[in-house]
């Protein structure tokens, strides 16, 4: 570079001049130890260009958004070559005298057209960063609870509503509702108590949607299907394939695998007597009596030898132990048990 050539040369520079400058371009994009000496030390010994250096600065960088304008750094190019060009013979045929029509020039018009252009191109960008963070803020921000077999536990949902979560279960919803309904996703079993008002409440299972204004109902969805047990209020429920379906209290409907559907009456101690930690059984047969203590318990059964397929048992626990379930239902049921740790063998005797 030639110092000193380039430093008279810029001394005469306007914004446009700056504008299409590779250097001084180079500079403002890419700054680096070389041109930042040369432009800093020029600034130095040239203070009255200081604030056209910063607009033009400022226009240039502009530049540099994701968004870009349909003419092409050729089109700019070739652009800039026509106003130096259009400039140069324009001075050539007048006078000094006849500077101030530089205002009215294609130059300056050129300029003022692009400047244009690129405040568009600036505003664009601002308005859609703007959008981008109002869909950001705006996002929903969901909330997993799994519980773990031999667990249970209650959480309140930003609207008020109550959930009692059984063991080896999980549900999902929004840390915040939206301004027209209430969604949860359920996997397993859960006891819910709606607020009431005017936005629905739904529960979504893998079999069924199951909408509410305000009430209380168990449901339970399982790999035998759907159950949803309203003991309060209205329920609404619309399986997978169109059916619709209306609870009304101590009704329960039954979702079978395949779309087979039951609706009956039922024992509230015995459907929802879990959350207030009711262990019930009801005409039982062995295999059901071992898969609700493992899953109350978070423990391992071991059936063994032969239990007769007129076995049930039937029984309420408060709040108790394994081993003292296992001794109740051991007195009255013709079973022996072996309990160690989280492994439990029953044998009938």
């Amino acid at each position: 570079m030639d110092l000193k050539k380039d430093y008279l040369k810029y001394e005469e520079y306007e914004l446009e001049d700056f504008m299409a400058d590779e250097f001084f371009i180079q500079w403002v994009r890419f700054p680096d130890g070389d041109n930042s000496h040369f432009w800093v030390k020029w600034l130095r010994e040239h203070p009255q260009k200081s604030q056209l250096i910063l607009e033009a600065s400022h226009l240039i960088r502009l530049m540099r958004y994701s968004y870009s304008p349909e003419l092409s750094d050729t089109t700019y190019t070739q652009l800039y070559e026509a106003i130096v060009r259009s400039d140069q013979q324009e001075e050539a045929s007048h006078e000094k005298k006849n500077k101030w029509k530089w205002i009215f020039s294609f130059r300056q018009v050129a300029v003022f057209a692009l400047v244009l252009l690129m405040g568009g191109i600036y505003y664009w960008e601002i308005l859609n960063k703007n959008q981008q963070e109002e869909v950001s803020h705006t996002a929903v921000d969901y909330i997993t609870k799994e519980v773990p077999k031999g667990m249970k536990t209650s959480l309140i949902l930003e609207d008020g509503s109550k959930v009692s979560l059984n063991s080896g279960s999980k549900i999902t919803f929004p840390a915040v509702f939206s301004d027209t309904a209430r969604l949860v996703t359920l996997e397993g079993e859960a006891f819910f108590e709606v607020e009431h008002e005017d936005r629905p409440f739904k529960v979504q299972t893998a079999e069924a949607v199951i909408e509410v204004l305000g009430t209380s109902f168990n449901v339970n969805s399982s790999q035998i299907g759907l159950s949803v047990a309203l003991v309060t209020g209205k329920v609404k429920v619309n399986d997978s394939i169109g059916n619709r379906m209306i609870l009304n209290p101590h009704e329960m409907l039954t979702i079978h695998p395949g779309g087979k559907f039951v609706k009956e009456n039922f024992d509230a101690l015995e459907i929802a007597g879990w959350k207030d930690k009711y262990l019930v059984f009801k005409y039982s047969n062995i295999d059901a009596v071992v898969e609700k203590l493992e899953d109350w318990y978070g423990v391992e059964i071991e059936i063994k030898g032969n239990f007769p397929s007129t076995w049930a048992y039937s029984g309420i626990y408060k709040d108790e132990s394994l081993e003292n379930v296992l001794e109740g239902i051991s007195q009255t049921s013709e079973i022996n048990y072996v309990l160690e740790g989280k492994k439990a063998g029953i044998i009938h005797r």
